[in-house]
């Protein structure tokens, strides 16, 4: 009777599903999913797998906690290879900011993905590396080896306990002389595999106390820098927020009556993390609908200061009291309003009735793309633009963007009852860069005006850095019509050393600013 200790393959791989929190199916699934549709972030994520085993359980366990804010498992149920991970989630659960981070994240995947990418993104950046005793993969093949040969302890102490009994009754001289044999072979194999075990025990320790060391060696790298790295998240998350807003997702003006599916919304947010200029155009745009917001509603607020009934928190950026302007549009405030805005607890007016002053005409946008506001200026003034298209879908106004450079590039029309984000986004990609001509793109927006002749309170708004020739006889077809159709004309002109006078010839306000991120841009958000 012989029995074989079983040898461990050398192939094996311990199939470790969790390592500090118990993650729902629902929640695991969705993190897959977002991965498949996020490869950006799913390649981050390898890449952490491929320097520290388990990274991506890690991954999704900060998504689980974000998503749904679960419960960890109690310390001494870790394994001592996970202590390096129980580390990372204690010190973001110390961080200040944690409990506003899943506020903002919860049960709102794109939300949550962002974060989860941008924390691991900077965790995996600035984690220890490991010292050459710290192995995961080599403990967790100890401990599976521990396991194989204590089960393989415990069989054959089981058949020495029974060929011993079957040897004491049985009378056979030389049946009893074969059960004496195989009786000290299972005594030499147990008291072999005793040795083992133990000499397992001590490599086992020897790995748990690097583990430890390890765990150790994190917490005091990384402890004073995560509080900022979660801080960095929760304003990632902001900013992803306002730049949905930048395109009618989630702005409080119900600007969209057609607003979109999930999957443009997801495509938009895939394109926030890998296209740099786009996520500076989405921003730039929810930053300028906050503000347009925020200036109709002071508008409306000096028009109608006995329609004001009473007060309450919330996030309607259609309904906020004036005084939140100054808080979004300062940077050393911007954080705190949108951490309110997160929370549902701006200040907002509550009116009684509303003035009813008939349908007013289109707003028409002439916006400058040639090759000298390639830059910060073009990024500012597309988002710029998306705002102002804003503004136009909330006011119920139908609304015309005409892009040019040395001639008219692209004509759109948005109609409020129909507009989508698709008609944002493919406005945000369009890029060109020749010379400048004012006349084309002033008599596209005049054929606008020509066919609203019969609703009021039409506004053009005109922006360009550049200058060009505008005729007396243009010039004076221009003014006439201006006269007949009741329309006013803002112009925005961004740089230090242009000539205004041919401008002050078409327009009623010129608004002259060195950059976008001039207050005095504001003006032209009183259309």
């Amino acid at each position: 009777m012989t029995f074989a200790i079983q040898q461990i393959n050398p192939n094996w791989s311990s199939q470790v599903t969790t390592l500090c929190y118990t993650v729902s199916q629902w929640d695991r699934d969705t993190w897959q999913d977002y991965l498949r549709s996020f490869p950006d972030v799913a390649a981050t994520i390898q890449a952490g797998e491929q320097r520290m085993k388990g990274w991506g359980l890690f991954a999704e366990e900060v998504f689980h906690r974000l998503y749904t804010a679960p419960q960890p498992i109690p310390h001494d149920q870790l394994r001592p290879e996970v202590l390096w991970a129980h580390v990372l989630h204690q010190l973001i659960d110390e961080s200040v900011d944690i409990g506003e981070l899943q506020i903002a994240c919860r049960n709102n995947k794109l939300a949550a993905g962002e974060a989860t990418h941008r924390l691991c993104e900077w965790a995996i950046g600035e984690l220890p590396h490991p010292p050459r005793s710290f192995n995961p993969q080599k403990a967790e093949d100890l401990e599976a080896e521990f396991v194989r040969l204590q089960a393989e302890l415990t069989a054959r102490e089981e058949a020495h306990k029974k060929l011993s009994l079957e040897r004491q009754a049985e009378t056979d001289p030389q049946r009893l002389a074969t059960l004496q044999q195989q009786v000290d072979q299972l005594g030499t194999d147990i008291a072999g595999l005793k040795k083992d075990l133990q000499k397992l025990k001590v490599k086992m320790g020897r790995v748990d106390q690097a583990a430890q060391a390890y765990a150790e060696k994190i917490g005091a790298a990384m402890a004073e820098d995560i509080a900022n790295a979660v801080y960095q998240a929760l304003n990632g998350v902001y900013e992803q927020r306002m730049a949905l807003i930048g395109f009618g997702w989630g702005d409080g003006l119900g600007t969209l009556k057609c607003p979109g599916t999930a999957q443009q919304k997801e495509r938009v947010a895939q394109r926030l993390i890998s296209d740099q200029r786009f996520r500076q155009i989405a921003e730039a745009a929810g930053r300028f609908q906050a503000i347009a917001a925020l200036r109709q509603g002071a508008k409306r607020s000096k028009q109608i200061p006995d329609q004001i009934a009473d007060t309450s928190m919330g996030n309607n950026l259609a309904k906020l009291a004036p005084s939140e302007l100054v808080r979004v549009a300062l940077d050393a405030v911007r954080t705190q309003f949108f951490k309110d805005f997160a929370e549902e607890s701006l200040i907002q007016q509550e009116f009684d009735g509303s003035s009813d002053e008939g349908q007013q005409g289109p707003v028409v946008i002439c916006l400058d793309k040639s090759g000298s506001m390639d830059g910060p200026n073009e990024v500012e003034s597309t988002g710029l633009m998306l705002a102002l298209v804003g503004i136009a879908q909330s006011q119920n106004r139908k609304a015309r963007v005409i892009l040019y450079d040395s001639r008219v590039r692209y004509v759109k029309d948005i109609d409020p009852l129909t507009a989508s984000p698709a008609e944002r986004l493919d406005l945000a990609d369009r890029q060109y860069g020749g010379g400048t001509n004012f006349m084309e793109p002033l008599s596209e927006a005049l054929d606008a005006l020509e066919k609203h002749a019969d609703l009021k309170e039409a506004d053009v708004v005109f922006i360009t850095d550049g200058e060009a020739d505008v005729t007396e006889g243009f010039s004076k077809r221009w003014r006439e019509a201006q006269q007949r159709l009741n329309f006013k004309v803002y112009t925005l002109l961004v740089g230090s050393y242009v000539n205004t006078s041919v401008l002050e010839r078409f327009s009623d306000l010129t608004i002259h600013v060195r950059d976008l991120s001039d207050p005095q841009v504001h003006q032209v958000f009183d259309i």
